[in-house]
């Protein structure tokens, strides 16, 4: 299960750049902005949740069932791109709640060569069945010119998309969308199937 704790605070396309790619005038800029700011989270969340990406630097809580994991404490995250492991928490059955595992140095390895990224926990026993914790931060960078311009372009098409449809309404178009995005969901797919 993945929770977002701290969601993105810059989007990776402006308003001017939305307002500027719908062709809006600056007259009605102010009465269209709620709007134009809807439209652009959720195009953003969106994108996300298809690539399994977070855009801009978010702080994630991923909660692993270690059963589903036969390779040990090697575990596959869900969202990328990883930029560091923050806390590692083991749930203890026989006392019915979360401990903090301690990371130390050398004690976790993280992967990020390959997608989607993996941590090893070196001095994690996994004897019993638990659940563990891990938050950490995922995302491209802090500032929106951190995000790449095929994503940026990506969510600038979906919002046009939106705007002129009003919904969601044919999953054909939203296919074609989606293929901008593909490598970035297809790396994704590949290893985690």
């Amino acid at each position: 299960m993945i929770r977002v704790v701290t969601d993105s605070v810059v989007e990776p396309v402006s308003i001017s750049e939305i307002a500027q790619h719908l062709n809006i005038d600056t007259d009605v800029l102010t009465a269209k902005t709620p709007y134009l700011e809807m439209l652009q989270v959720a195009a953003r969340q969106y994108i996300e949740a298809e690539a399994h990406i977070s855009l801009t630097t978010q702080t994630i809580e991923e909660t692993i069932e270690p059963h589903l994991y036969p390779s040990g404490a090697v575990f596959a995250l869900q969202k990328l791109p990883l930029i560091a492991i923050t806390k590692v928490e083991v749930y203890d059955k026989d006392e019915n709640e979360w401990y903090e595992h301690t990371i130390v140095g050398g004690s976790i390895t993280i992967e990020r060569s390959i997608y989607p990224n993996r941590i090893t926990i070196h001095d994690l026993s996994l004897d019993v069945p638990t659940h563990i914790k891990v938050t950490y931060t995922a995302g491209y960078g802090a500032t929106a010119d951190d995000v790449p311009a095929l994503i940026k372009w990506t969510i600038l098409s979906l919002i046009s998309y939106m705007d002129q449809h009003k919904a969601l309404s044919d999953p054909n178009a939203m296919k074609t969308l989606l293929q901008w995005i593909a490598p970035y969901r297809n790396h994704y797919q590949r290893v985690r199937t």
